[in-house]
């Protein structure tokens, strides 16, 4: 059952952690239950939006004036281990994305969505998650 019409957005949250170290401590291969429970308990307090498929919120390093990060709560550690999700995850995943942006009225404008994945597409930490960018206008090539 899906839930990516019940999640929330609050606009304006920044926030001064480093979460690139909580995202690798949450995809470890095995982490702990406790340390897994810590990161979103964390996570929890610096949200834009939660369901129980997915955590958001936004990027210390924002790379537009909205960058946020869409994570889902089951450890998948890249786009190349989707095969790995329950049936039809990945489409509500890309689901609550497109419900964030339009939480955040992106979808007047337009946004983009990226997806780093391995070490040539810029992939640093090893639990998958979406870069929802907007709010400005987007160039090509993106980098």
């Amino acid at each position: 059952k899906s839930s990516t019409g019940r999640g929330r957005v609050s606009p304006g949250l920044g926030w001064g952690w480093n979460h690139l170290n909580l995202l690798q401590m949450a995809g470890e291969d095995s982490p702990p239950p406790p340390r897994k429970k810590a990161f979103f308990d964390f996570l929890r307090g610096h949200q834009v939006n939660e369901d129980e498929v997915c955590i958001a919120f936004r990027d210390i390093h924002p790379q537009a004036p909205e960058h946020i990060l869409v994570i889902p709560r089951e450890h998948v550690a890249s786009l190349n281990d989707i095969d790995s999700m329950p049936e039809g995850m990945p489409g509500t995943l890309l689901k609550a994305v497109r419900r964030i942006a339009r939480q955040l009225s992106l979808d007047r404008r337009g946004y983009r969505v990226v997806v780093n994945t391995g070490p040539d597409g810029g992939q640093t930490v090893f639990h998958l998650h979406f870069h929802l960018l907007g709010g400005r206008p987007m160039h090509w090539p993106p980098g």
